[in-house]
């Protein structure tokens, strides 16, 4: 993980950690330098409609 983080800072670009499904998981995450992250902890999948009150609501 380290490597393709540190490569994606030398790129210029984004990291996006995906299937963080526990706090455990984006614990240990913080010890790279991680973007953004995607899966279960932050939201279950949803229908358009829902997913668009989940963002109106932040």
């Amino acid at each position: 993980m380290a490597a393709i983080s540190s490569l994606a800072r030398e790129l210029g670009l984004k990291v996006v950690a995906e299937g963080v499904e526990t706090e455990q998981q984006w614990h240990l995450l913080g010890n790279y330098a991680i973007d953004f992250i995607q899966g279960y902890l932050i939201a279950k999948p949803q229908p358009q409609g829902q997913f668009a009150e989940h963002l109106s609501d932040r």
